[in-house]
């Protein structure tokens, strides 16, 4: 009989974005609930993420996206060096709106291209996920004032 912790494999990869331990403990309890993860130990101070896991049973991109869908920032083996989301923007009614929200995206260090539309309520941010966060660009947003942040989407691989 194979011994189940011969398939276990250790991961271990910075997460940006956490403010507390409360962060760090989402984290873990959200990568808990896929199939195949056997220990989940997010910590705030270190800004690390040491998961152990069967690689049969679930993949890299799933651990990637139960952190991302949280909003915070895993920086995986292998990851792009330019990430792409569309952030959903509410609240601006003119151009001077959307100039100020490029601008506070523009000013996030790691930032490479901002494109944002008045019409659909959407900006369009290229960002290197080694240097910038979700977060990050969130309050970027949220530093605007009169407009909001709802929600962003990630690009399917």
């Amino acid at each position: 009989m194979s011994n189940p912790e011969e398939k276990s494999k250790t991961l271990i990869i910075p997460v940006k974005g956490m403010h507390c331990a409360t962060c760090a403990q989402s984290i873990s309890n959200n990568l808990y609930k896929r199939e195949g993860i056997r220990k989940a130990d997010v910590n705030y101070g270190t800004e690390k993420a040491v998961i152990e896991y069967d690689p049969d049973k679930v993949k890299l991109d799933d651990i990637a996206e139960s952190i991302r869908e949280l909003e915070y920032e895993p920086v995986m083996p292998g990851d792009a060096e330019i990430r792409e989301v569309t952030m959903r923007i509410t609240g601006m009614t003119c151009a001077a709106c959307v100039a100020a929200v490029e601008k506070a995206l523009e000013r996030v260090h790691g930032v490479k291209e901002v494109v944002v539309n008045l019409a659909t309520e959407k900006a369009f941010v290229k960002y290197d996920p080694k240097q910038a966060s979700i977060v990050d660009l969130r309050e970027a947003v949220r530093s605007q004032g009169s407009v909001s942040y709802t929600h962003l989407t990630l690009p399917t691989n």
